[in-house]
């Protein structure tokens, strides 16, 4: 009799396990999703995928070098489609561990110790500019790290392709370790094409990657050749267009001017003869003829 109230105990207990796990189940399972990082500063963010987040709340319990024990609610909120987040504002320690997990009334659903070094995820980079320089472009952007020592282990990857290329894949990656700066070899980009790069941090000790960056756009300048070529043929336009406005005109003056001979019977004003010029030519003197007597002594003839 015994037996059988302890079978029958056993029995009901297996029961009720399967009704809770059924529960749990169906529309709102969570199942091994839980995931946790820390952004190197003070933050630490969970999600896990479920249907419906308000069914849900996530605690996160801190596990310090001494007897200490920090235990804070993550409110939760719908960030994608079948997937809950939260993030809990806590002093981010190396070496240190934290407990975070999931629950659905008062049964803990999922529960993972995550450790800080393992789950350092970097802030998303922000490209603060892309300018010119000797046919290069330089690209500048900020870790948004605080830490020197988390900075100095951060590995940027700058990936830059054509804009119209952005469906079909093809990119470029390059990585920097340790700066914020990129230069991009004029002589691996097209002339008068405009480009696209986002960058991205990798974290060396957790091997995870930050967020890309918004996308900066840039455009590359004309070609030295297309640009001389171009002036060659504007000005051989020009110089044709000139040359026709002046044979325009000329014909225009000399068809005009045949009208005119055509329309005058004696046209004295186009009779010209060559002239030789005087300049101060000096008047010739005037002569004019005299008579003159010889004066004889005695002669008494009247004047």
């Amino acid at each position: 009799r015994d037996v059988l109230l302890l079978l029958l105990l056993l029995l009901l207990l297996l029961v009720g396990q399967i009704a809770t796990a059924a529960a749990l189940s169906g529309d709102n399972k969570t199942g091994q999703t839980l995931d946790c990082v820390n952004d190197m500063d003070q933050w630490i963010s969970c999600r896990f995928e479920a249907q419906n987040c308000v069914e849900y709340n996530v605690t996160v319990r801190t596990h310090g070098f001494g007897l200490s024990h920090r235990v804070k609610d993550c409110i939760l909120k719908q960030c994608d489609a079948g997937r809950c987040c939260c993030s809990v504002q806590e002093t981010i320690v190396i070496g240190e561990t934290f407990t975070a997990t999931v629950w659905k009334g008062d049964i803990s659903v999922e529960s993972k110790i995550i450790n800080v070094t393992d789950s350092l995820k970097p802030k998303t980079p922000t490209i603060i500019s892309v300018e010119e320089s000797n046919g290069n472009f330089q690209v500048i952007w900020n870790q948004n790290t605080k830490s020197r020592v988390f900075s100095n282990e951060l590995t940027a990857y700058v990936t830059y392709h054509k804009r119209e290329d952005a469906e079909q894949g093809f990119e470029s990656v390059r990585t920097v370790k340790g700066l914020n700066y990129y230069e991009i070899p004029g002589r691996h980009l097209e002339p008068s094409t405009t480009y696209v790069v986002s960058v991205k941090s990798h974290m060396d000790w957790s091997g995870l990657f930050s967020d890309s960056s918004e996308e900066w756009e840039f455009t590359t300048p004309v070609s030295p050749t297309v640009l001389l070529l171009a002036i060659i043929i504007s000005l051989s336009i020009a110089a044709v267009i000139i040359s026709g406005a002046l044979y325009g005109c000329y014909v225009k003056f000399k068809t005009k001017w045949r009208d005119t001979v055509a329309k005058c019977p004696n046209p004295k004003l186009l009779v010209m003869h060559p002239s030789k010029q005087e300049v101060l030519k000096p008047v010739p003197p005037v002569i004019s003829s005299i008579c003159v007597e010889l004066l004889v002594p005695g002669d008494s003839k009247p004047w």
